[in-house]
Order: structure tokens, then C-alpha cells, then sequence
């Protein structure tokens, strides 16, 4: 459990460091320095870097290198339109079509609306600093998830003669499917 009054720069280091685990674990170039940081490296990376606890870096996926990923974190509040158009902007001039937003509130109606004309050209995932402060795969309950491929999920499917609908659903806003970036269609 998470403590209210959790020292904002302590707070700021899980939220990182769970962030880029996610990132490894969707198959992403995370390097095992960023991995390893410990709070002490970190701290010190904040004294040097003013604003190095809100910057993420671009990472290639492990498999497709035009894959590229890049996160934002508004620790001010609300994310507005002109917001999201700024670092669309920046994801678009890095190349990256895959996005994720980290902020504490809920969008309003009208970023909201932005998001879906921006989602006909990028992969956006909105994440709540809750949701990026817990890590669900490391809670005891939770067991094992891994995304199947689609030849896997047919070898499964083979094996134990059944069809997609018998198999149990997941819906897509369960923290684990949020956690590993599933999509529609895509088995866990």
C-alpha cells in the first residue's frame, strides 16, 4: 500500500522504475543501468538534472527497431489539448507512433475527443500515476501473464480443441492488460 504523504521523490523514482520494467517486459531496449538504478543513483540524476524524474527516453522495441515508444508524465494535473498537440508534436518528430501519457487526473471532455482523432495515427495509452505506482506483476496474487503470439495461441487452441470463444476473456482495461500494452484479439 501506497503511503499519502510518500516523498515526492521517492514517489517519482517507483513511478519511473516501474515504467521502464513495463517497457522491458512489452519487449522493449531497456538497459540494464536504467533497470539497476537505485534510489541513491537516482536522486543524484535529479540534483543534476532539474526535470530528470519527467523525462522519459524514446526506447526501440527488441524485435522491430522502427517500434519506438515514448512517455510523458504531467505531475501538474489535468492533461489539455494544447498539452497533448505539444507532445504529439515531439513523438511525431522522434518517430514514434506509440505513446504513453502518465498523469494523476482523469481527461477532460475535450482531451478526450483530441485522443481519438489523434489515436487514428498513434498507439495512445493514458496511465493514472496509481496505476504506474502499483506494479501488478510484482503483487503476490497475481500470477504468471505472457502475451501470445499467434502461433502459439493456434497451438494452444490445436492442443486442447477448443475455439476462441471457449477460452476465458481478459477484459483490455485490467491492469494486466493495460500493464503488457494488449490489444483486441490478443490472448494473455
Amino acid at each position: 500500500i501506497i503511503k499519502r504523504n510518500m516523498k515526492s521523490l521517492e514517489k517519482y523514482y517507483l513511478l519511473k522504475n516501474n515504467y521502464y520494467e513495463m517497457l522491458y517486459r512489452r519487449g522493449y531496449q531497456i538497459e540494464k543501468k536504467i533497470l539497476n538504478l537505485s534510489y541513491n543513483q537516482f536522486k543524484r540524476k535529479c540534483i543534476a538534472k532539474k526535470r530528470y524524474f519527467k523525462s522519459f527516453k524514446i526506447i526501440s522495441h527488441l524485435n522491430d527497431t522502427n517500434n519506438k515508444i515514448i512517455g510523458f508524465y504531467n505531475n501538474k494535473g489535468l492533461i489539455d489539448v494544447n498539452y497533448l498537440g505539444l507532445k504529439i508534436e515531439k513523438a511525431k518528430t522522434n518517430n514514434s507512433c506509440n505513446i504513453i501519457f502518465i498523469t494523476k487526473r482523469y481527461l477532460s471532455k475535450q482531451t478526450n475527443i483530441a485522443l481519438s482523432h489523434f489515436r487514428r495515427n498513434f498507439n495512445i495509452e493514458i496511465f493514472f500515476e496509481y496505476e504506474i505506482l502499483i506494479n501488478p506483476v510484482k503483487h503476490f496474487l497475481v500470477p504468471k501473464h505472457v502475451l501470445l503470439s499467434p502461433d502459439i495461441k493456434r497451438k494452444i487452441l490445436h492442443s486442447y480443441n477448443v475455439k476462441d470463444s471457449q477460452l476465458p476473456k481478459i477484459k483490455l482495461s485490467d491492469p494486466i492488460s493495460k500493464y503488457y500494452g494488449a490489444k483486441k484479439r490478443q490472448y494473455v
